[in-house]
C-alpha cells in the first residue's frame, strides 16, 4: 500500500477541503457531498463528527468556486508581472 501523509487533525476546513479535491480531481458529482452513504461514511472516519462537521454541496461548490477565483487572480497577477517584465526588457535593450 502506498503510505499517504494525513492530517494530524480533524477540521472542518480539512474535510471541506478534502471532500472538494476529492470531487474535482476523482470527477466525482457534486451531489456526493450531500449523499447520505458519502456522509456515513465521513462520520465512521471520524464518529464524533456532526451534521454540521461534514460540508454539504453548497459548501463544497462555494469552496471550489472561491478556489477558482484565486488561481484565476494569481495567475492574473503572473501575466502582468510578465508583461512589466517585458516591457522593462524592450527597453532596456533599446527595442
Amino acid at each position: 500500500f502506498k503510505k499517504l501523509r494525513s492530517p494530524q487533525e480533524f477540521t472542518c476546513n480539512g474535510i471541506l477541503h478534502s471532500v472538494a479535491q476529492f470531487v474535482a480531481c476523482d470527477d466525482q458529482s457534486l451531489a456526493l457531498a450531500g449523499k447520505a452513504v458519502f456522509r456515513n461514511c465521513l462520520v465512521a472516519i471520524r464518529p464524533k463528527s456532526t451534521q454540521k462537521d461534514l460540508p454539504s454541496t453548497y459548501n463544497v461548490t462555494k469552496y471550489l468556486y472561491n478556489q477558482f477565483i484565486d488561481r484565476l487572480e494569481g495567475l492574473k497577477g503572473d501575466i502582468t508581472v510578465s508583461e512589466d517584465q517585458i516591457i522593462r526588457n524592450k527597453a532596456h535593450n533599446g527595442a
